[in-house]
């Protein structure tokens, strides 16, 4: 969670729940953000177009029936949790998702397809905007507001603006020099993002080789140029250009639609590099290449706007160690991962390979694929089960295992962060001492006894709205053993779907040779989960040989997962006695 920049904000008490949207929406967008904290891959409008397209790959036998049930109970969930679709289809859920048969596929494709028509994304999004300008005038609907504000920048998302335009844009317009001055002023925000398509002229600087597919590239709207004119052209923008060497080559792609600059230059540069893997099809030596910024313009009045810079790639959005730390743990990794036994030590070098390719692979399908077969690699074969099947019983046990450090140190960061000093006092109160650890920050959210302490927090983070309310929601979340159980089967059950949805993506590009609109998204977060499970296996092998081999790891990780179910089953009442969580906080 990022500092934020107030000094524009007047009548602070009265666009309290303005500002909560605001800081909401800027850590949802903020590329390193926790993925507990980012926008939901779809929302109940998007689920509904997402079970017609899954039908359909039932139909064409791309994909097995059952995926239609898991569809369907997250669409049922997501719908009960969405008080916009509530709204929008005025009180007829019964008519549309209760009681269907997933045998008459006819009957669930015509029912589906009358609820997505009342949910299409225009209206969707048009309702969305209301109920946030209506919820944001009160501070008492922080709850409300962020409900609203996933669903609103997921369907933002989904209808193809950027997230990082959609970032700068949340960053420019709360704090930046615009004043706010009441809650209205949402109004003026939601006017950044139209829905409509605006034409943009985009230019880059190409290798000398772009000289020999001249031709090629006029199919693809790409004219190939060794000198452009384009007046009025600011300082970054100017120097750009200069920088082309003798016999490089400006790419001017002309008339690309879309919603903002950094969509235009991501649909720009598919066009390259389709250009790019035809020409390596025919020549495997040489590869095609092109700057990574961009000049562009729109292409009704040729107005400059900006140099576009790279944006952050999703399979590069995960947590990275500091180099240093990086570097120690590679050289004990090294030392220790040969005592694996042969298969699985083969098995641990292919994957790493395969998540070497996925990063350094533009292509957003073989990123997902590479990343995919890394996943299937580790997971062992089981006799009458299908793969996603395996897939899944084997990994998840990974994702629930320290799920709740991560929210932990997240929100420890995030305090320290604001007021180290203040934090520091508190913690030595608690555990006798200034180091921050997991089960001291478990026990200032969660104990009763520390009550105090939070409160002390909560008076004095002022307008650090958004980590007040965090503290004060899992505060709840940990109070108890139930709504502990209640919010790790929660994850469990998210983080299944998507992985189901990640396998229907692969499906959908091994045989349709079609993707997802949301394939960064699923990028991300398979990346992640590849990244859980390797981490997982180094610190089983590292820390004092726990395991030798990864189905030792699978077992060893499914069995500490059904322990910590185990404790928090038999103590479901509030928090008093810290030693029976210990292993849980502990990862023990």
């Amino acid at each position: 969670m990022k500092e934020f920049n107030l000094d524009n904000w007047e009548a602070k008490e009265e666009t309290e729940g303005l500002l909560f949207f605001a800081q909401r929406a800027r850590e949802m967008l903020f590329d390193y953000t926790l993925d507990t904290f980012k926008p939901s891959a779809l929302n109940t409008s998007l689920l509904c177009e997402e079970l017609l397209i899954t039908i359909k790959q039932v139909e064409n036998a791309n994909i097995e029936s059952n995926n239609l049930n898991a569809i369907l109970d997250e669409l049922k969930w997501a719908f009960s949790k969405d008080p916009v679709a509530k709204t929008l289809i005025e009180g007829r859920q019964k008519d549309y998702i209760e009681d269907l048969d997933l045998n008459n596929r006819k009957e669930l494709q015509t029912r589906i397809q009358l609820l997505y028509n009342k949910l299409r994304e225009e209206k969707y999004i048009s309702a969305c905007q209301l109920f946030l300008t209506k919820a944001t005038q009160n501070a008492n609907e922080k709850k409300l507001i962020e409900q609203l504000s996933r669903q609103y920048i997921t369907a933002l998302i989904d209808f193809g603006y950027s997230q990082s335009y959609l970032y700068n844009k949340t960053r420019e317009f709360f704090f930046g020099s615009n004043k706010i001055n009441s809650s209205s002023d949402i109004e003026e925000f939601f006017k950044f993002f139209p829905l409509s398509n605006v034409e943009y002229d985009l230019v880059f600087i190409g290798s000398p080789m772009f000289e020999q597919v001249k031709d090629s590239c006029e199919g693809f709207g790409i004219e190939i140029l060794k000198k452009i004119d384009l007046p009025g052209l600011k300082k970054w923008s100017r120097e750009f250009l200069d920088s082309k060497r003798p016999k490089q080559l400006y790419l001017k792609l002309n008339e690309i639609n879309a919603l903002d600059e950094q969509s235009a230059k991501e649909i720009a540069e598919s066009r390259l590099t389709k250009i790019s893997n035809l020409y390596a099809f025919y020549h495997h030596k040489k590869k095609l290449s092109w700057s990574n910024k961009a000049i562009i313009c729109r292409s009704e009045n040729n107005k400059i706007n900006i140099l576009l810079s790279p944006t952050t790639a999703a399979i590069t959005k995960g947590s990275d160690n500091r180099i240093d730390k990086a570097a120690k743990k590679l050289n004990l990794i090294l030392r220790r991962m040969v005592e694996l036994e042969p298969d699985s030590f083969a098995k641990f070098n292919t994957v790493i390979d395969l998540h070497g390719i996925a990063i350094t692979n533009r292509d957003h399908e073989n990123q997902l694929l590479n990343l995919w077969i890394g996943l299937e690699t580790l997971v062992p074969s089981q006799p009458g089960k299908t793969k996603i099947h395996s897939v899944t019983e084997c990994l998840v046990p990974f994702l629930k295992f320290k799920y709740l450090n991560r929210i932990i140190e997240s929100i420890g960061k995030d305090l320290v962060r604001w007021n180290r000093p203040l934090i520091e006092e508190i913690v030595e109160t608690i555990s006798g001492s200034k180091e921050f650890t997991d089960e001291a920050f478990f026990q200032l959210i969660a104990l009763a006894e520390y009550e105090d302490q939070r409160r002390k927090i909560y008076q004095e983070l002022g307008s650090e709205i958004l980590l007040r309310y965090r503290l004060f929601t899992f505060s709840q979340h940990f109070k108890s053993g139930k709504n502990l159980k209640s919010l790790i089967d929660n994850h469990e059950k998210k983080v299944i779907w998507q992985i189901r949805r990640v396998y229907r993506a692969r499906n959908l590009i091994v045989h349709s040779g079609r993707h997802p609109r949301n394939i960064e998204t699923l990028i991300e977060n398979l990346h992640t989960y590849l990244d859980t499970f390797l981490n997982h296996l180094v610190d089983m092998v590292v820390n004092d040989l726990q395991v030798t081999s990864i189905g030792q790891a699978i077992k060893e990780v499914k069995l500490l997962t059904e322990y910590h179910d185990r404790i928090l089953t038999d103590n479901k009442g509030d928090i008093d006695d810290m030693s029976i969580f210990t292993p849980i906080i502990n990862g023990r």
